[in-house]
């Protein structure tokens, strides 16, 4: 089945017709550190840590991230350049350490990877680029990543170096990186367990190209990431993904989690996936739309691990349904107690008036469940 016009014209003026402002990049409580917190640097390289970088430029009393503090100043000197942090104590992490890290860059398009190494002086899982979390470095603006060591597929590993790479292939100007910590506290990252899907059970799975997306956790939306409207502020601050099993499952759980059991529709995420893509977590629509939902990158922040986590993508798409239905969004009271206006909202940005295709078509499907048809997508229809 071919991609609807109908939508794609709707986001794209969805995206031109409302203002959109981002908020300057702030930087959200990193500096405070917990008993949890595994401090690499701050205010200079903590001990027992030494500099292995290569290809590059590294001064340990750069421009700090709070102005008359001590920050790292880097340049790349060559393709392929790392500022590698090592030390000979490896530090045990845990399921739900995470990396966290300050940064600012001095240009647009600095790409740079990210990775751990282990006890065997190889990297622990793999390396990921930093668009996957909170973008790039913006020029002259401080950035914080927080990144689950399981999204680099070194949950548990013993980490003896942090390594920021460049995946320009060429040398780059002065980036600035500042309190760099491995840490358990308020990553947001929830382990997989057998509760973590809210009691979802693991219905079989007829997608198996999501087979990766569904096995990784999302984790927390990026505070200092949020732009847009006000009143839905607090319903991304909720968004984490934590989710982790089969594809129905991890739909079925981003529903529940927002409350639309409660209203009758368990199986709103599930309908609402079969219109947007089939189910196709790696599906990107012809608007830039990414994830199993289709978040569309120019309207809604913070949208990077959509791309590699169905449980995030799943969570931020019913999330801002949920923000319309409570008339949380600029649509106000036209949304507010409405179902149908609501999943409209998704898909146009306009209130439901009785002929919307989307969300007439999200009914069929509610109504006949092509996904429990025997086959498999598209066969369903």
């Amino acid at each position: 089945m071919a991609r609807m016009s109908p939508r794609g014209h709707a986001r794209r003026f969805l995206a031109m017709s409302v203002l959109v402002i981002p908020l300057a990049l702030g930087i959200v409580s990193p500096r405070n550190t917990s008993a949890a917190d595994y401090i690499v640097y701050s205010e200079g390289l903590a001990s027992g840590w030494q500099n292995w970088s290569w290809n590059s430029w590294v001064n340990f009393s750069g421009f700090g991230a709070w102005g008359t503090s001590t920050g790292i100043s880097w340049q790349i000197t060559g393709a392929w350049g790392g500022l590698y942090l090592h030390t000979d104590s490896a530090v045990q992490t845990t399921s739900g350490t995470a990396l966290q890290f300050v940064m600012m860059g001095s240009q647009a398009n600095q790409r740079l990877s990210v990775s751990v190494y282990g006890g065997n002086g190889q990297i622990a899982g793999w390396s990921r680029m930093l668009s996957d979390f909170a973008g790039f470095p913006p020029p002259y603006q401080w950035q914080f990543y927080n990144i689950p060591l399981s999204a680099l597929g070194a949950a548990g590993a013993s980490v003896k170096g942090i390594v920021i790479q460049d995946a320009n292939g060429w040398a780059q100007p002065t980036i600035e990186v500042d309190e760099i910590k491995l840490t358990s506290a308020s990553t947001g990252f929830t382990q997989t367990t057998s509760g973590n899907c809210l009691g979802v059970p693991a219905y079989p799975e007829i997608r198996w190209e999501n087979a990766a997306q569904n096995a990784t956790p999302g984790r927390h939306s990026n505070p200092s990431n949020f732009w847009g409207n006000s009143a839905w502020r607090w319903y991304f601050d909720q968004i984490d993904g934590a989710c982790t099993g089969t594809t129905e499952q991890i739909l079925e759980w981003a529903a529940k989690k927002w409350g639309f059991d409660q209203l009758g529709y368990a199986d709103l995420a599930k309908a609402q996936a079969a219109v947007e893509t089939w189910w196709r977590e790696n599906f990107v629509g012809n608007a830039g739309e990414v994830g199993i939902l289709q978040i569309h990158p120019a309207f809604w922040p913070d949208n990077q691990p959509a791309t590699w986590s169905t449980g995030y993508a799943a969570d931020y798409a019913m999330a801002v349904v949920r923000s319309f239905y409570d008339g949380a969004s600029w649509l106000g009271g036209a949304t507010k107690g409405d179902l149908w206006g609501s999943v409209a909202a998704w898909n146009c940005g306009c209130a439901y008036n009785g002929d919307n295709w989307y969300a007439n078509q999200i009914k069929t499907y509610l109504n006949t469940k092509p996904w429990k048809r025997p086959g498999q997508p598209p066969e369903w229809f």
